[in-house]
């Protein structure tokens, strides 16, 4: 969406997007100050973005705010601005749907030490929840370190979260995988990252997902599975087999090592007590 105003704060032109987007025809938004649309909550952070416009202290700014639609509902706008002969030349896009995600993931963070993140490819703006940051051993609050997030990765694991990436920003596709990651002070970690889309028009315009430390379940399962294979060698090599009944059904399941206990074979056996009871005399 693209705007024109004055430094008072009245739209000048607008295009056709705005009516499509907020509900309003063009006649009543230019009939109406931009401030009108923008909750009070809100008010601040624009008035101060674009004082830093009229006093030269930067030539662009970018910030996000709620707009009022028709409907009474509110929509997240993401804005890029820039001054020039006195008028405010903007652009708008509508990022609702990144801002409810977000909302919905900090919910989980606090429920679940989950942490979430996004990044918008427009303004190339990431987002770390600060779990992320905490599990990245990174000051919360500080730089996402965009540039080089794929670094953290073990470089076994580097080709294959790249790989992700690259998939879900081309054709959308979602992914949901587990990486060994290598925090800022140099501590290996088991991570579960999940990637989406964030698609506008047809068009992946961001990625948004979850991000969780789960290297205690980790070392928890790799013990489970030590045990399990040291226990399953131990049987092989003594020639015990495995077998379960359910008494009240009576229902008897056998591991392979019990068909050649017994000399039966699995097709001639009926799974019942009685056939245990047979194979015994």
């Amino acid at each position: 969406m693209i705007s024109v105003s004055d430094r008072v704060g009245n739209f000048l032109k607008l295009n056709p997007l705005w009516e499509e987007v907020l509900g309003y025809s063009l006649d009543e938004m230019l009939s109406s100050q931009y401030t009108d649309f923008i909750p009070p909550d809100d008010r601040e952070l624009s008035a101060k973005k674009i004082s830093e416009l009229e006093e030269g202290l930067d030539q662009r700014v970018s910030y996000e705010n709620r707009y009022l639609c028709k409907d009474g509902s509110y929509k997240w706008l993401s804005w890029k601005c820039t001054l020039k002969d006195g008028l405010v030349y903007a652009s708008a896009r509508d990022i609702t749907e990144l801002k409810l995600h977000q909302l919905e993931f900090e919910k989980l963070q606090v429920s679940g030490r989950i942490g979430s993140w996004s990044v918008d490819f427009a303004t190339m703006n990431a987002r770390w929840s600060d779990e992320v940051y905490r599990i990245h051993d990174l000051e919360v609050g500080g730089p996402v370190p965009v540039d080089k997030e794929v670094d953290y990765y073990h470089p076994d694991d580097c080709p294959r979260i790249q790989a992700y990436l690259e998939k879900c920003t081309e054709d959308g596709t979602t992914f949901d995988d587990t990486f060994n990651l290598i925090s800022e002070k140099g501590v290996e970690k088991r991570v579960r990252s999940v990637g989406n889309p964030i698609i506008e028009r047809g068009k992946v315009v961001g990625l948004y997902g979850t991000f969780q430390d789960i290297s205690e379940e980790h070392k928890r399962n790799e013990a489970f599975n030590d045990v399990t294979t040291r226990m399953k060698l131990a049987i092989d090599s003594i020639g015990i087999g495995i077998w379960d009944w359910d008494v009240v059904n009576n229902v008897l399941v056998w591991d392979d090592r019990m068909y050649e206990v017994f000399q039966v074979k699995k097709d001639e056996f009926s799974g019942a007590y009685e056939a245990w009871r047979i194979g015994l005399y």
